[in-house]
């Protein structure tokens, strides 16, 4: 049991994962910075796809080259010109994978702008709509280290320098943040920062300790019922084909996870992906057990294939495919979890203040409520060493 836990920490730290033999993870703390929207290429509108327009640093870290996918991945739901008032803001998570295995982190704040003058001429016929037309733009941070609240902290305070009347150089407080801040090492030193009017600390786990994670797991309880969280984390178990789809991205990713999170001291081997873009839904053919996370509005559970759990994240239903050819066939369920431990681990979390039947509120637009969320920081320092910088 110890070696399990050891080699399950070591893989959640991703340093001896075994995709990653010979390949520890970069000791920094931001890989890169990118901006997402549209340059036109003469293609037509149906052929939009995002592009990174500005990046830091410019050139590759010869550890770790910026990926291709982390435009589709900034920009699930695809490019789309909207007339009229731009859409609020959002923000949510992302993860991906590098081609030695380890697990990269994307924090995304997408907010819409005005189309400039070289994208209006490239949008065809859209040139003679009246009003004013705009189109997202997205801002990402990638990371092997998996402080997703702090990154989204930081976004947002760049998004509000940006709008800000006081002038100030957008690009230094980017260059303060991906080569100046260290990665705080692991136990008890915190590296505290200052980012315009934002003050951050961030800590690392000791390696014998639970690993980083900056979701809590009480929003599984806020989207699906006692019974409900029980009956997928058995299904996770059993390594089953499991898609979550809501109309919220930033529900995706942190329901995503939080549920991943309850494993450990195991470790999801198989493929990850919570925040799925729409152009590469056919991944849920796969044979193979996954997690995936996709938009209610491009999901099409009859093409889904059979025996896939699918888990509404707005509604709290939970339901598994069939085959169309044979809707009467046999679904096969792993066998519960043994009835006296459900039964404490309920009594457990009624003293917690679950409730055990319906859920807990939650924010109507939960990615909005991640734009406004309290900083992630310190407030008791008691026992730490702190590095400022």
């Amino acid at each position: 049991r110890q070696m399990c836990i050891r080699d399950s920490i070591n893989a959640e730290y991703g340093e001896h994962h075994p995709a990653m033999q010979g390949h520890r993870p970069p000791n920094r703390l931001c890989d890169y910075f990118v901006s997402v929207s549209w340059l036109p290429d003469g293609s037509d509108t149906d052929q939009m796809v995002p592009t990174v327009t500005d990046r830091f640093p410019l050139v590759d870290w010869a550890d770790y080259e910026l990926p291709s996918a982390v435009g589709l991945m900034s920009m699930p739901q695809g490019l789309e010109v909207k007339q009229g008032l731009a859409p609020r803001p959002e923000a949510f998570h992302f993860m991906m994978a590098s081609e030695t295995g380890a697990r990269i982190y994307g924090a995304c704040v997408q907010f819409w702008e005005p189309v400039t003058k070289d994208q209006l001429g490239g949008l065809g016929e859209l040139q003679e709509v009246a009003g004013g037309l705009h189109m997202p733009r997205a801002i990402t941070i990638l990371s092997h280290w998996g402080f997703l609240a702090s990154f989204q902290q930081v976004l947002v305070e760049l998004y509000r320098l940006s709008l800000s009347r006081v002038h100030t150089c957008l690009e230094s407080q980017i260059r303060h943040i991906m080569l100046e801040v260290p990665l705080p090492p692991p136990g008890s030193i915190s590296v505290v920062f200052q980012l315009g009017g934002l003050r951050l600390a961030l800590e690392r786990p000791p390696i014998n300790d639970l690993p980083l994670l900056q979701v809590s797991c009480g929003l599984l309880f806020h989207c699906l019922d006692a019974d409900s969280v029980i009956q997928l984390f058995t299904l996770i178990l059993a390594e089953s084909r499991v898609v979550l789809t809501s109309c919220q991205y930033a529900l995706l990713s942190s329901f995503g996870e939080a549920i991943r999170a309850l494993l450990f001291p195991l470790h999801w081997q198989h493929a990850y992906i919570p925040v799925l873009p729409a152009s590469l839904h056919d991944f849920c053919q796969s044979p193979c057990p996954y997690i995936m996370g996709t938009h209610t509005h491009h999901l099409d559970i009859s093409q889904l294939p059979p025996d896939v759990v699918v888990v509404n994240l707005d509604t709290g239903a939970m339901e598994m495919t069939t085959d169309p050819d044979d809707p009467g066939s046999f679904q096969q369920l792993p066998p519960p979890l043994p009835k006296k431990e459900v039964d404490a681990l309920k009594d457990r979390l009624k003293d917690c203040g679950v409730k055990l039947k319906g859920v807990l509120p939650m924010p109507a637009d939960f990615g909005m409520a991640l734009l406004h969320a309290p900083p992630v920081s310190s407030t008791d320092t008691h026992g730490l060493s702190l590095i400022h910088i």
